[in-house]
């Protein structure tokens, strides 16, 4: 087994990140007494390639969710490494007689605002930027749901999408 082979021994080609590569990579210098570590990291790097960029972008199968009952100030949040594309939204006004006004923000940044009138509900459709394209969330840059005026408890939020690799 060569240097750069033991370093990343224990983690299989789901586990290791691309990072990786460029840490045990620094120290294999381009001379004839590292030629065997140049190839093990060359067939290392082809390994990755062929497990995973097929799927860069791309749906990773059974990973589907629905965030249900969202409530004022909260929303969808991405863990390390994972990216969420949002395919549907739903934000429903179940207060009985006063519209209420909402904003979607992407961590701080307006995505949308308008008002949803009582006993009413948007989809996905009514809401611009997610009608016209699938919004993406990473770590740091969570999906959440505000009401700016009228009665919070009244607002309840759902989405829907999938996970997707890292592009």
């Amino acid at each position: 087994m060569t240097r750069v082979r033991d370093q990343l021994r224990n983690q299989s080609m789901g586990d290791v990140i691309p990072s990786a590569f460029l840490q045990v990579g620094k120290s294999v210098y381009p001379d004839t007494n590292s030629i065997t570590n140049l190839n093990a990291l060359i067939q290392i790097v082809d390994a990755y390639s062929r497990t995973h960029t097929p799927t860069y972008g791309q749906a990773i199968p059974d990973t589907g969710f629905q965030t249900v009952g969202i409530e004022n100030g909260e929303g969808v949040a991405a863990e390390t490494n994972e990216v969420l594309q949002i395919q549907a939204i739903s934000i429903t006004n179940g207060g009985g007689a006063a519209p209420i006004e909402v904003k979607i923000e992407m961590g701080d940044v307006l995505l949308w605002s308008g008002a949803i009138p009582p006993n009413s509900t948007l989809g996905t459709n009514d809401i611009t930027p997610f009608a016209t394209r699938i919004i993406q969330v990473v770590k740091g840059s969570n999906l959440k749901f505000t009401v700016t005026s009228g009665t919070a408890s009244d607002m309840v939020a759902s989405v829907a999408g999938f996970k997707s690799a890292q592009g």
